[in-house]
């Protein structure tokens, strides 16, 4: 059972969230691991699995859909309580940005079409970049949607970029200490120096020395 930190409760700060992070850690095409670049892997599990990264790691422009808690139940037998999860659509949804020529949605129905998925670890660092406060280790993961393809004319207003948001299914969820804790490893390896992590993109991969 985890024990409060009562320290915090004194010590005058707040706790404001800092822009989500995420980090792939494997992806798979039908079982075969593709990330770790192998010699042996096709030229197009090479490409693929590098846009699958980055439509992760880099070009998300909101990640929604993650969230924790439990709802507090009386037990009739023990006359004690129990914590019972959150219940509800836990599937993690991406914002992107389409790119010309609808690169996502291309890369979106190929990444369905031929069997990929990807672990991914999502972590929220604290304000001091040094350790993570929460974390979700996702594996098994695929587009549920490959974004709507939508045009229209209206003339009373101006162009504006299309977003279209993905909801992303998993096969399991895992978010223990044990989660925060890899991630913690993750944020002690980033060399953070001058970086503002407002402006970041979702994942910074220049290490220490």
């Amino acid at each position: 059972m985890e024990t409060p930190d009562f320290a915090a409760f004194v010590a005058g700060s707040v706790h404001v969230p800092r822009p989500l992070k995420v980090k792939v850690t494997s992806i798979r095409r039908k079982h075969r691991e593709v990330l770790a670049t192998p010699v042996d892997i096709s030229e197009e599990d090479r490409k693929m699995s590098q846009a699958i990264v980055a439509f992760f790691e880099m070009y998300p422009i909101r990640i929604t859909n993650l969230f924790t808690g439990h709802v507090v139940s009386k037990d009739e037998l023990t006359m004690g309580r129990r914590l019972k999860p959150l219940q509800g659509d836990r599937r993690p949804e991406i914002t992107v940005c389409e790119r010309y020529g609808r690169a996502f949605q291309t890369l979106l129905r190929r990444w369905a079409e031929c069997d990929y998925s990807a672990d991914v670890m999502f972590y929220e660092p604290d304000s001091t970049e040094q350790l993570a406060v929460t974390a979700w280790k996702f594996s098994g993961m695929y587009p549920g949607t490959t974004g709507t393809d939508e045009v229209v004319r209206d003339l009373t207003s101006v162009g504006k970029p299309f977003e279209y948001t993905v909801p992303i299914e998993f096969a399991h969820c895992d978010h223990s200490d044990h989660v925060t804790e890899q991630a913690s490893k993750i944020v002690a390896e980033i060399n953070a120096m001058n970086a503002n992590p407002n402006l970041a993109t979702a994942t910074q991969e220049t290490k220490k020395d």
